[in-house]
């Protein structure tokens, strides 16, 4: 739990051990932050992810696809398709690699 004192953000960001195209980003707060690969991913565009960063909730637009089996009021991971290759409606998973 955030208690007031100054945070270093760049502290907070780090590389993904085993895909290199990949950071992820320390929690802040009480919420859960954590990969579960037994859950459905869905992939959200940049600006989504930029809105989600600053405490906003994904919506429709912002998703640029989804795993199978995701339905509405599913956990799911939240990917950001950062380079932009995703295009709208993929169903694959992405590994980050180029294509």
């Amino acid at each position: 739990e955030h208690t007031g004192t100054k945070i270093n953000y760049y502290e907070l960001v780090r590389k993904h051990p085993v895909l290199p195209d990949l950071i992820t980003i320390d929690k802040i707060g009480p919420c859960e932050n954590s990969f579960d690969e037994k859950l459905p991913c869905i992939w959200i565009d940049r600006k989504c992810a930029e809105a989600v960063i600053r405490g906003a909730n994904a919506f429709a637009p912002g998703v640029k696809g989804a795993q199978a089996g995701v339905q509405r009021g599913s956990r799911v991971n939240v990917l950001v398709d950062v380079d932009n290759r995703l295009t709208k409606g993929c169903v694959e998973v992405h590994t980050g690699q180029p294509n």
